[in-house]
Order: C-alpha cells, then sequence, then structure tokens
C-alpha cells in the first residue's frame, strides 16, 4: 500500500519512493485536470485522476532516481479563480521542497493541472513544469517568476478541448515577458492522452530530463 498524506483542507498526496537507493535525485508532482466549474469532492476513481496515476506510475519505473507524488485535488472545479486546486497544489509542493532544498521539484500537469502549474512554478524550490494538453485560456496571467523556470508544453494536434491555437495568446504573451517554454507537438493526438498513452508517457519523462538538464535563468 503506496502512503497517502491528507491536508486539513481535504487534499491528499500518494506517493512513491524512489527505486533506487539513496536519496531521490528530483522530486516530481503529478497534477491531474478537472471541471471548469464542479464543487464536487475529488475521488481517486475520477478518470482525470487516474490518467495522471498512469503518467505517474510510469515515471515512477521510468526515473528509478525520482521521487514521485500524484495529488488529488479537494474539489473538481477550477470555479472562477482555482484558489482551491492552486492552494492544494502549494500545499503539496511545500511537502516536497520542505523533504530536502537541494532536491529539485518537477510539476507535471494534465488539462487544468497545466494551468495549477503555472501558477505555482514560479515558487521557491520549484526547477520547472511539464504541461501535458494544458488549459491556460486567453485571460491567464503570465507570472513574470516562470522567467527563472524551465516550462516543456506538450500539446496534441487533434485536442478539441485545450488546442493550441487556444493556448496560443498564453504562450504569446509568456514570450514577450521573456519566458520562453520547450514546445512540443504531438501529431494526431488528442487531449484525454488515452489513445496514444505510450507516446505521451515517452514525452512526459524527456520532459522532467529537460528540465533538469536545461539550465534555470537567475
Amino acid at each position: 500500500m503506496l502512503p497517502v498524506l491528507r491536508s486539513p483542507d481535504g487534499a491528499a498526496l500518494l506517493r512513491w519512493a524512489p527505486r533506487r537507493p539513496g536519496p531521490p535525485r528530483v522530486r516530481v508532482l503529478v497534477l491531474h485536470g478537472g471541471n471548469e466549474i464542479s464543487e464536487s469532492p475529488t475521488r481517486w476513481t475520477d478518470p482525470a485522476v487516474l490518467r495522471m496515476w498512469l503518467i505517474a506510475r510510469m515515471l515512477h519505473r521510468r526515473i528509478p532516481d525520482a521521487a514521485v507524488a500524484l495529488l488529488r485535488d479537494r474539489i473538481r472545479g477550477w470555479n472562477d479563480s482555482g484558489v482551491e486546486a492552486v492552494d492544494d497544489a502549494r500545499w503539496a509542493a511545500d511537502v516536497l521542497t520542505g523533504e530536502d532544498a537541494d532536491v529539485p521539484v518537477v510539476l507535471v500537469g494534465h488539462s487544468m493541472g497545466g494551468r495549477v502549474a503555472v501558477r505555482v512554478a514560479g515558487d521557491p524550490g520549484i526547477r520547472g513544469a511539464v504541461l501535458l494538453a494544458p488549459w491556460l485560456p486567453d485571460d491567464e496571467p503570465v507570472d513574470t517568476a516562470l522567467r527563472a523556470r524551465v516550462l516543456v508544453a506538450v500539446q496534441g494536434s487533434a485536442d478539441r478541448t485545450c488546442s493550441e491555437e487556444s493556448t496560443r495568446s498564453w504562450f504569446s504573451r509568456a514570450g514577450l515577458e521573456g519566458i520562453t517554454p520547450i514546445r512540443v507537438l504531438l501529431p494526431g493526438a488528442g487531449h484525454a492522452m488515452v489513445r496514444s498513452l505510450r507516446r505521451w508517457d515517452r514525452l512526459t519523462r524527456r520532459g522532467v530530463e529537460a528540465v533538469l538538464r536545461t539550465p534555470a535563468r537567475p
């Protein structure tokens, strides 16, 4: 049974220890997607959580010196401000950065989790983020603290939910602020990642490694 840590607000953190003996080289925090509007409690059996459980398990298998954690948000929705989802992610990130400040933390977020990641990635102790089919609407602000972070964005060419066109404004505004993510377009892939999970797995792992090997800007 994997250890689960619970926050006072109802979020939960499922954790995998590194498969290789010794301290981890990186801590990866995996953030799932959700609904634009929903006050319903998030469950481990929700499809948005299960797909990122698969991603987290893959990272645990493929990066043997990584400590991996999957966050389950307290509720499913963004609900205009995203405050609950962002607070949950910050709680989880604080747990990981508090264990060893010298071990970098990399965020991996899908859809709404990608939106949460760009809100949190500028915080102290975060090295960068891998954004999988991120939900970045026109009104999503650009945090200038991301200039000092490494971002990797992976999007499917057949994504009808969070298409490359729908995120173009955010990436353009980020570029004006000196933020230049590594962007990867996955031909024929949709939003849910299910039909091409192996390709998403591979690109997610490569994204984490790219964050680690790319020098962070001061």
